[in-house]
């Protein structure tokens, strides 16, 4: 593993790693990704709000230079990992009893991450720190955070890389500013949660009647109450208290599930319905 993050960092050059600074050198290098792919990849693993929804603002993983991170933990606490490459160094850290015995609830981003952190701390002690590498092929591009495509005044956006050939060139439909109220509603009226495609993994830690995922309805849909339909049953229902707070929260189950919401306004003798989202649990 240590090997393919330290390919992304020499921007998809494959080297044979060894084991000693005066071993022989490994075989001759060879690219195995693109530039512009690694430089993607290194650009989300070192951002800090790629992962703020799993590991909140200010985690461990939010180092003062940038310096792309990911962790892994295995089920049942076997081992646990933190793998992450800077502009100069790439770094992995494992933990785990060679004998398989299951940790006392080690996760990577617990132990391996802390360990990381002080490593890259001693690494850039007397070393001037730079960013990682981008490629200049890349094009920087202003999109629609919900959607990804090109803004509108009404989206909000973040600002993301493209090679040149993906940048986006279909403008958000989601966030406009008619001039009729009605139209507005409608084009807010989607399923923010889940995610259409989305793969979700049951996760062995946490006792099934305690695991939760959130259907969400996106803000703007000015709903008052929401009937949540699951594998076309309506599986609950809910009254919306505060605006765009329309949630509900569904103890997962494993298989291929398609979701929809019916949602009843003030004024409205009908319900309307989002289009529905099919999404996986494994």
């Amino acid at each position: 593993m240590v090997q393919a993050y330290a390919t992304l960092a020499r921007s998809g050059r494959f080297e044979e790693l060894s084991w000693r600074f005066d071993s022989p050198a490994g075989a001759t290098d060879r690219r195995v990704f693109d530039p512009e792919v690694s430089s993607i990849i290194a650009d989300i693993l070192s951002d800090p709000d790629a992962r703020r929804r799993e590991f909140g603002t200010g985690s461990v993983l939010d180092l003062p230079v940038q310096t792309a991170v990911k962790t892994g933990t295995s089920n049942d606490y076997h081992d646990a990992w933190a793998m992450g490459f800077s502009d100069r160094y790439t770094v992995g850290v494992w933990m785990g009893n060679v004998d398989r015995r299951p940790m006392h609830e080690v996760t990577g981003s617990y132990g391996p991450a802390l360990v990381l952190r002080a490593i890259f701390a001693e690494l850039r002690r007397n070393r001037e720190s730079k960013p990682l590498l981008l490629s200049r092929e890349l094009t920087a591009q202003d999109v629609c955070t919900h959607t990804g495509r090109l803004p509108t005044r009404a989206c909000p956006t973040t600002r993301e890389w493209f090679r040149p050939e993906s940048v986006p060139t279909i403008v958000c439909s989601t966030h406009t500013r008619p001039q009729v109220a009605e139209v507005v509603a409608e084009a807010a009226l989607r399923l923010e949660s889940p995610t259409p495609g989305l793969h979700i993994a049951l996760d062995p830690r946490i006792p099934d009647e305690l695991e939760k995922f959130a259907f969400r309805l996106a803000p703007g849909a000015d709903a008052q109450r929401v009937e949540w339909i699951l594998d076309e049953q309506v599986i609950a229902a809910t009254e919306v208290v505060e605006p765009d707070s329309s949630t509900y929260l569904w103890h997962p189950a494993r298989g291929s599930h398609t979701a929809r919401a019916r949602v009843f306004r003030e004024g409205l003798a009908e319900p309307l319905e989002t289009e529905s989202v099919s999404f996986v649990v494994k």
